[in-house]
């Protein structure tokens, strides 16, 4: 819904990117202007903040509309699910992921999920080990795209998960895996103002190498897989030993850095 978007974008996103988190991007050249691709990136403070944050930068500087694949959980709650499919969320699946790219568009993956979204503070800037089982490789190989690997800095912050409770009543009632404490969550559940950088990497042109059969190699699948994660990996590691505070400074080179 491309008015709705663009009226979110005039009001609360445009407010929550460029006031609250004040957004920096670098890479915004790396994601295509035509055709698809599979934008894959690490998915922290347990609410979609990051994914409707990338889709601003994408849809200001590129005029792209990237299609999120998004937990079913999300469309349970009549306003969250009205909120999220118009900005372009659809459900995970791999009919879904197949549909995206086939119509030659953008599709945003969160390969951890849920899990990556959920993890401690103190551990929430390493990659889990097998990062989502590498289902977004195989998606890319199937539809013959590129993979943009994107991270973001700033978003672990804005609700640092500090304790988590297994309550099952609250599992069926909201579908999320936990009770999370996440100050300043749940008391006041507005997130803290830090500062988001995100860096957009170069894309891995893998149908250069590699046939659509591919996705069915389990060797191939892990090793284009490791290889992704271990430079989202590096560009994390490398973005927080520049940055120097939480809440404020900026990390990326001026000439290269754009505040939308």
């Amino acid at each position: 819904d491309k008015p709705y978007i663009a009226w979110l974008h005039r009001t609360i996103m445009g407010f929550l990117h460029n006031v609250w988190w004040r957004v920096e991007v670098t890479g915004i050249e790396n994601v295509p202007r035509q055709g698809g691709g599979v934008l894959t990136g690490v998915h922290r403070g347990f609410m979609p903040f990051d994914g409707t944050m990338l889709l601003y930068d994408v849809v200001k500087t590129l005029g792209r509309y990237p299609r999120f694949l998004i937990h079913p959980n999300l469309v349970k709650e009549v306003f969250l699910a009205d909120f999220i499919t118009r900005q372009g969320g659809v459900i995970a699946c791999r009919q879904n992921a197949d549909w995206v790219l086939q119509r030659g568009d953008l599709l945003g993956f969160f390969p951890e999920g849920v899990d990556g979204a959920f993890s401690y503070y103190w551990v929430a800037h390493r990659l889990s080990a097998d990062f989502g089982r590498d289902e977004f490789v195989k998606t890319a190989l199937r539809n013959r795209v590129p993979i943009i690997p994107f991270v973001t800095v700033g978003n672990v912050e804005m609700f640092p998960m500090l304790a988590k409770f297994d309550w099952e009543w609250w599992k069926r009632l909201t579908g999320w895996p936990c009770f999370p404490i996440a100050p300043p969550f749940p008391l006041l559940p507005i997130p803290l103002p830090t500062k988001w950088h995100t860096m957009i990497l170069e894309p891995l042109h893998i149908k250069e190498t590699y046939g659509p059969e591919a996705a069915s190699d389990e060797p191939t699948v892990a090793k284009i897989g490791n290889e992704v994660r271990a430079r989202l990996q590096a560009a994390i590691d490398e973005m927080r030993a520049r940055r120097r505070w939480i809440f404020f400074g900026s990390i990326f080179n001026p000439s290269r850095a754009k505040l939308s």
